[in-house]
């Protein structure tokens, strides 16, 4: 029998761990490393938000109807494009998608425009529960720094407590540098978790 060469690809296994969980020295020893840290975020409204005024130049608009919804999509694909874990779809399947998830509102989507060109785009939701959750949020880098998605948020705050809403909550993976946004609007995190990959390297035998 002649020698055979099998090719290996590269793989990679992934882990979750709470931040100084005693299974990291083991982790690292073994070559794993800590790729990503994704904090849970929670507002506590106990009294009315103030609903923010829009700073000239700017509007605030709901976009509820099919129209506004795709400037959503296409808002929200623009401000996230090239970011680690986002997959590009195409706004029929996003659309699909969203009214799937549970709590889906259309009064619950929100553009921010900038002399009339969509700039920024919140999806917020009412679970069963009366919680609320962020779903989306996300502004074009040309129009980032100018307080766009803190406005959006706070908008969604306003109509949810308005609902009847006093909690509300996302995910959010801190390498993004979001952190200081949703701090910015009262949230707090109540929890954090590591992901650890491990890949094998691409081997002969």
């Amino acid at each position: 029998m002649g020698a055979r060469t099998h090719r290996w690809s590269e793989a990679a296994a992934v882990t979750w761990q709470l931040p100084g969980a005693i299974a990291e020295p083991a982790l690292l020893h073994r070559g794993w490393t800590a790729v990503q840290r994704f904090s849970h975020l929670v507002a506590e409204l106990t009294e009315p938000p103030v609903r923010p005024s829009s700073p000239p130049g700017t509007s605030v608009e709901a976009a509820s109807d099919d129209a506004g919804q795709r400037q959503v999509h296409a808002t929200l694909e623009a401000a996230f494009a090239g970011t680690w874990d986002h997959h590009l779809k195409e706004a029929s399947q996003f659309l699909r998608d969203e009214q799937a998830a549970t709590g889906h509102d259309p009064d619950l989507w929100y553009l921010a425009k900038c002399e009339g060109v969509p700039a920024a785009a919140v999806i917020a939701r009412q679970l069963p529960d009366q919680d609320g959750w962020i779903g989306w949020v996300g502004t074009r880098t040309a129009h980032r720094g100018r307080g766009l998605a803190k406005l959006l948020l706070q908008t969604a705050f306003s109509d949810l407590y308005r609902r009847g809403t006093t909690r509300i909550s996302l995910d959010v993976d801190n390498a993004t540098g979001a952190l200081r946004l949703y701090e910015a609007v009262g949230m707090q995190a109540t929890y954090q978790a590591d992901q650890w990959r491990y890949t094998t390297v691409p081997r002969l035998s």
